[in-house]
């Protein structure tokens, strides 16, 4: 709120400058800004120039009985801002707001009254025909002015200034309104924040969570203000921004998560409006844009993991306002802009990374929660979308954990030393020793599991003194390598597809076979191996574990036969895999199936999708019925 030596200000600015054209003289008359002053102890020539600047401010939103027109204001406002209204806008940027804090009460109050007022002076374009044109035409005659003016919305919103919701806006309306815009913002972040200038991703955060806390008791002017927040940081969540994954690794998907709890599962921040009201338009905005930014951090198993962490699952059975909203027909929105949709969008999100035993441990936990709490017995109204999707992705959860309790059963050995004794052998039950066992992970780089402090001495000498910094610095860097147990349990995943679909993929290679004499060779696909031996007439099985689309692991629509030309141009096929994936082809015997599988998530690089190559026993052929009958027809002759 402001402070009742800013109102007296304003007053004063006002009464002194009645017309917008009396300013801009004042501005001309007391010429460039002084080269270097001392901001706790303002001079009369600045105090001038900021009244000046203020009275633009009162003419522009009608404040303080101000005499001239908006209009007018705006075209004086152009007219003189190169010359002489942007070098006292600079100075004060420089001088009152990005350098250290004024030492006295009079400097921090002349900081306030500048940081109150030039988001309401630069919000002239509004008042002139085109908006953008003029947008982009003050940044062009403005050098930095782009850089200082993202520079100090992270101060205000930092430090949570009184005018953070009108800066906000300013930024998302006037000056970077378009996506094209919005590149120099994000430009404008990723360069304070790779220089240490500013923590940016930090002050992200905080702001977020700022957000959380106080969303149940904010009014109109402070929901359009974290609506700006978001639509500011919609490029900064891309995956392909440089400041994703800073964001994420300080912990942007508990803060998005927490955020969307604050504004569907607390009652009071959405039961204190009307859903005819403007505020309660604009909360649904900021919930889509929450999912938005939500289901792009949903990219790889960390961050997947964090969000069921932050209790993401049971916010959804919380939001029976919204699905009030959805039910009711009061809501204009196509079924696909729905939260309940968006909702079920987000389940589907995460059961693609089932194939991680930590994430498929988290949601069936979460799963628990719902189910034990009521909430999903309760929920009313019921959406029908939502509902299907959280069934399906409730079994297919249920089916890939019957697997881990196979795993289990069968007492398979998981160890990351490659030469160690136990590995994959069969316990006996009976052994109580080995009932006993616990494997110890390091607890470097968070990656290798061993069956044995034995092992991992080993393997620490053989190898993993080599790989460790590099694994534990993936880690860090928000991009992990998939640890031991996810290895083995991707590798058991695969295994059963293969078993489960053996017969098709049998039909498929016949097919193949049949086709592959018209298919023609790459010459630059070379393999050391013995001559008269084709690589291209090989099958490869493509499987793939990252289509979000199909919720069954084990659908058979997973798999597919193609050939070397095809299995090399797949676009998730990596480089430095052609050569393994040759060598592969030659070292496989008649019986054994190539296969690349793509898994989500990432695997030590920005890419959300990795692939394995391998080479599996295709499994023995069974007896169809007809064959059988025929089968025991030949035994009772003979």
């Amino acid at each position: 709120m402001e402070s009742l030596h800013c109102e007296l200000f304003l007053a004063a600015a006002s009464k002194r400058f009645p017309f917008s054209s009396k300013a801009l003289s004042t501005l001309r008359l007391l010429g460039k800004p002084p080269s270097s002053s001392d901001p706790s102890y303002p001079s009369s020539q600045i105090e001038s120039a900021l009244e000046a600047i203020s009275s633009f401010a009162c003419n522009l939103t009608g404040d303080y009985h101000a005499e001239d027109s908006p209009y007018q204001t705006a075209i004086n406002i152009k007219k003189g801002w190169s010359s002489s209204i942007y070098p006292w806008v600079k100075f004060f940027l420089e001088g009152l707001v990005l350098s250290e804090d004024p030492r006295t009460v009079m400097g921090l109050d002349l900081r306030d009254i500048f940081l109150h007022v030039l988001p309401l002076m630069l919000m002239y374009p509004e008042t002139l025909d085109d908006i953008t044109a003029e947008s982009r035409r003050l940044r062009g005659v403005s050098p930095s002015f782009s850089f200082l003016m993202t520079r100090a919305w992270l101060y205000v919103v930092d430090t949570v200034h009184f005018p953070w919701c009108p800066w906000s806006a300013l930024l998302t309306m006037i000056l970077f309104p378009d996506d094209k815009d919005l590149e120099e913002f994000i430009g404008a972040m990723d360069k304070l924040n790779s220089s240490g200038t500013k923590n940016v991703a930090s002050i992200c955060i905080r702001l977020l969570n700022h957000h959380a806390r106080h969303a149940h008791k904010m009014d109109n002017l402070e929901l359009r203000g974290v609506h700006g927040c978001l639509l500011l940081l919609c490029g900064c969540f891309h995956t392909a921004s440089p400041l994703y994954y800073p964001l994420v690794i300080n912990g942007a998907v508990t803060a998005l998560v927490n955020l969307l709890t604050a504004f569907i599962a607390r009652q009071k921040t959405l039961a204190r409006f009307d859903v005819n009201s403007p505020e309660f338009t604009t909360a649904i905005s900021i919930i889509d844009l929450i999912i938005f930014h939500i289901e792009t951090c949903l990219s790889g198993q960390l961050w997947v993991a964090e969000a069921l962490d932050a209790g993401i699952i049971t916010s959804f059975f919380k939001a029976e306002r919204l699905f009030d909203f959805d039910e009711s027909g009061r809501s204009q929105r196509e079924h696909g802009q729905r939260s309940c949709w968006k909702f079920g969008r987000l389940i589907q999100r995460i059961g693609l990374y089932f194939v991680y035993p930590g994430v498929l441990h988290r949601f069936l936990h979460s799963v628990k929660r719902v189910e034990q709490s009521g909430l999903e017995e309760n929920l009313d109204p019921r959406p029908k979308c939502f509902l299907q999707m959280w069934a399906v992705y409730k079994r297919r959860a249920d089916e890939v954990h019957g697997l881990c309790i196979t795993l289990q059963e069968a007492r398979r050995i998981t160890c990351k030393y490659d030469e160690c004794d136990s590995k994959l052998q069969i316990l006996e039950d009976n052994d109580s020793e080995q009932e006993k066992l616990r494997y110890l992970r390091c607890s470097a780089c968070k990656n290798a599991v061993y069956c044995s402090a034995g092992c991992a001495r080993k393997h620490w000498k053989a190898r993993h003194h080599k790989e460790c910094h590099l694994l534990a610095q993936a880690f860090k860097e928000g991009r992990p390598f998939p640890t031991t147990l996810d290895l083995h349990f991707i590798q058991c995943l695969l295994e059963c597809f293969i078993a489960n679909h053996q017969h098709k993929i049998r039909q498929d290679i016949e097919a193949f076979v049949h086709s592959s004499q018209s298919s023609c060779k790459d010459s630059s696909l070379v393999c050391d191996c013995d001559s008269g031996f084709d690589p291209h007439k090989r099958p490869i099985a493509l499987v793939d574990f990252d289509d979000v689309d199909n919720p069954d692991p084990m659908s058979e629509h997973r798999l597919s036969i193609v050939d070397l030309e095809t299995a090399v141009a797949h676009d998730r096929v990596d480089q430095d895999q052609i050569q393994p994936l040759l060598n592969g082809i030659h070292n496989a015997k008649e019986d054994q199936l190539v296969v690349i599988l793509f898994v989500p998530g990432s695997a030590g690089r920005p890419e959300h999708s990795w692939s394995i190559v391998d080479i599996l026993n295709l499994p023995r052929a069974y007896e169809t019925d007809e064959e059988c009958s025929e089968s025991s027809d030949d035994d009772e002759e003979s």
